[in-house]
C-alpha cells in the first residue's frame, strides 16, 4: 500500500490537470491502524539472522518504505486536503499530518 500511495501522489504532484487532492478514507473509519499480518510478514525476514545489525538493518528497510510514502504526501506541490470522518489510528495521523489542511468530522 505504501509503495501505491507514494506513486499516487508523485503522479498527482506532476498532474498539469490536477489542481488540488483530497485524501479520504472509506469504510467506517478514516483508518483504522496498520495491518498487522502485512506487517509480521515483512519483520519476520529479519528472524533469519542472528546479526543485530542485519536484523536492523531490514527493519530500517522496512520503516523507510512507509515513510516513502508519506514523505511524497508531504512534498506534493498540489494542496492536499485530508477529510477525516470517525477515527484516525495510527499511520493514518502520518498521513494526514502530512496533508495541507483537514477536516475532520
Amino acid at each position: 500500500m505504501w509503495k501505491e500511495i507514494g506513486m499516487c501522489f508523485t503522479f498527482l504532484s506532476d498532474n498539469p490537470e490536477c489542481r488540488v487532492i483530497v485524501l479520504s478514507g472509506q469504510g467506517k473509519h478514516f483508518t483504522a491502524g496498520i495491518d498487522f499480518n502485512s506487517l509480521l510478514e515483512e519483520t519476520s525476514k529479519a528472524e533469519d539472522f542472528d546479526d543485530i545489525a542485519r536484523k536492523a538493518r531490514i527493519l530500517n528497510t522496512l520503516i523507510s518504505y512507509c515513510q516513502d510514502g508519506i514523505t511524497a504526501l508531504e512534498e506534493c506541490v498540489k494542496p492536499v486536503l485530508a477529510v477525516v470522518h470517525n477515527a484516525c489510528i495510527g499511520a493514518g495521523v502520518d498521513l494526514i499530518t502530512a496533508a495541507d489542511m483537514r477536516y475532520c468530522t
